[in-house]
Order: structure tokens, then sequence, then C-alpha cells
């Protein structure tokens, strides 16, 4: 990475700051360095996402979030060397420092590496009967609805490739031969999709029961009808940072009371909060799974991906939260795909 400098940062600038760097560089992280240039931390995309969870404003410096024992690499390792790092470990960027802890440069798949993608499969879940829609999906599965001219589910599709997959599995159930016809083998968009048929409906976990042996691990699990900017690479690289079985991607959402909250101690008014709004972390759908998480899942049940990971959590297996910020919307309602037909039309 000859630019580097571009993702430098101080130990003050504000985490929103940061954030934006680290979108607009294309890394998945920023360097915090202090005088001549010598490494005091890393701030990743993934620390930034946990300070979110932390309720951290964005305002707040760098330094309380960012890694002071970041994974760097000597300046005079060799090709082979950072190859072998950068798969291990399972990252696509890291810092090259001199024996002063000064940085030197940045290595990357893509610079001295040569490596493109991963291998991880993508398992969309596009059996949905779509009900909600009424008349709209009668005909035809919710997820090949048109946005902007395209099916939502070739524009997820083709999301997904920018970010590196090539291998895809379409769990499919309602209308399937709609989907069939339209993607075919994949080859004509330059990957690889293969079809579950789910003998009955099994929900948003069970038909992972039903997927070839021979995918990679991990997975990425997502319905297949979201309409998403989310960084699918970010999102893989949080799962393997965080070392868990499990990841759910969450989004915030926020629910106002539609009245004045009146609160009470032994019936006398203590207070008044006037319509106040209530900040949950829900499911947005999206999912990162280990192959070895699979058989927890019950043979030829409908089996949710709620009860999947209550049935980690139960185990006591690491189950990790990625919460996005990106442009996110599901379709499930029309006016929600109203919404996204307008916004892809602004858009273009």
């Amino acid at each position: 990475m000859n630019n580097w400098k571009r993702i430098v940062v101080c130990q003050n600038m504000s985490i929103l700051d940061a954030m934006k760097i680290i979108d607009s560089a294309g890394t998945q992280f920023v360097m915090v360095l202090g005088e001549d240039d010598t490494l005091e931390g890393v701030v990743t995309d993934g620390d930034v996402r946990r300070g979110i969870l932390r309720d951290l404003p964005l305002s707040s410096p760098v330094k309380i979030i960012m890694n002071t024992q970041p994974r760097c690499l000597p300046n005079d390792i060799s090709r082979t060397e950072i190859s072998e790092f950068l798969h291990k470990n399972r990252i696509s960027h890291v810092p090259l420092i001199d024996k002063d802890r000064r940085v030197t440069g940045v290595v990357s798949y893509d610079e001295r590496v040569g490596i493109t993608g991963h291998s991880s499969t993508a398992v969309l879940m596009v059996g949905g009967l779509g009900s909600r829609l009424g008349e709209l999906t009668s005909n035809c599965p919710k997820p090949m609805l048109p946005i902007g001219g395209k099916p939502v589910l070739q524009i997820l599709v083709e999301n997904l490739k920018e970010h590196g997959f090539t291998d895809f599995v379409f769990c499919v159930n309602y209308r399937a031969e709609m989907i069939q016809a339209h993607f075919g083998d994949g080859s004509a968009m330059g990957i690889r999709v293969r079809y579950v048929e789910e003998p009955k409906r099994m929900g948003t976990a069970g038909a992972l029961g039903l997927i070839p042996e021979d995918v990679s691990s991990p997975l990425l699990v997502m319905n297949g009808d979201i309409v998403t900017k989310v960084n699918f690479a970010k999102l893989m690289e949080f799962h393997s940072e965080s070392q868990a079985l499990a990841t759910m991607a969450v989004r915030k959402y926020d629910f106002q009371i539609p009245f004045g909250v009146v609160k009470t101690e032994e019936g006398r008014i203590t207070g008044i909060d006037e319509k106040p709004v209530h900040s949950f972390m829900v499911s947005a759908g999206i999912y990162v799974v280990e192959k070895e998480s699979i058989k927890l899942i019950p043979e030829n049940e409908f089996f949710d991906m709620p009860h999947f990971f209550e049935s980690m959590m139960k185990d006591n297996k690491l189950t990790q939260a990625f919460p996005i910020h990106e442009y996110w919307l599901d379709i499930g309602r029309e006016d929600d795909l109203i919404r996204a037909q307008r916004e892809f039309s602004e858009d273009g």
C-alpha cells in the first residue's frame, strides 16, 4: 500500500472521523502513530463496532478503543512469510515496522501476496412465501421482486461477489423454479450456484442441515430479501477476530412510546417522560457460522436462527454481535419495497 499515510490518525481523533477514513480508504483499520511515525496502536472496523456495542459516543477519541498491541510484521519479511501470516490470521492488511517500531508501510493481499477474495460460502435463504406482500408474491418469490430493474436477489449476489464471494448455496422452496431459471449454475455471473430444496418450510436455520458437505467454513448465512450496503468482508474479518462459533449482524432499532410516561411512587407522580424513545439491537438477518455448529440443528425440523443461537448459548459456545451502521432494508412489507425502489431510482 504505497499511500499508507492516508490511514494515519492521532490518538485524539474522534471515532466518527476514524470510521470515515476506514470506509473511504477501503482498508479495515487505521494506524495511530506518534512521533517519528512510531506505531502506538491500530483501530480496526471491528474496534469501532465493538465501541458502538458499548454505547460509546462517536465523538469519543480513538485512543479509548485502539488496540495498543496490534499484529504487525518486520519490514524485511519475505513475500512467502507475509502470505502465510495473512492466511493464518485471516486478515487483509497489516503494518510493516522497523526495529524502532516506526511504520514503513502496509502490506495487503492485493499488493504483495496476490490473493483476492476468500473461500467462504454464502448460503442465501430464499424459500419464504412473502405473504405480507400479498398479490405481489402470488406468482413471484419475494427475492425475485425487481428493484432498479433487477431482482433483489441479483443485487445481493452482485454485492457479495464484489466482496469476494464466488460460491453460493440457495435454499429454495416457494417458486424455486423461477430462481433456478434466472441464475442457473451461476456461470453466467462468474460464480457457482448450488440449490438445496427444502422438503417443507424449515425456518431460517433448519435448511443449514441440508447444505453440501464440501462448503467452506465459516459460512455467511443471510435472508435473500435484504437490500444492504454492509461490507461483508469486514463482517467476515470481525467474526474471525472474535473467534466466535457464530456471529449475528445487528442494527439499532428505536421505538418511541406515543404517550407521556408517568412515573409514580406510592401513587404520587414523581416525573413525566414525554414520548420517550427506547433503543434496542435487533437481528439484521445476516449471520456467520462455523460449520461445526450445524450439528446443533435438529434433523428435519423447523428451526429458526433465534433458536439456533439460543442452542449455542445454552451449550456455552461463544456467539458475537456485529453492529451495522450501513444502509439496510428488509423488503418484507410493501411500503419497504416501494421505498427501496424509490431509493435505487434516486441513486441511479
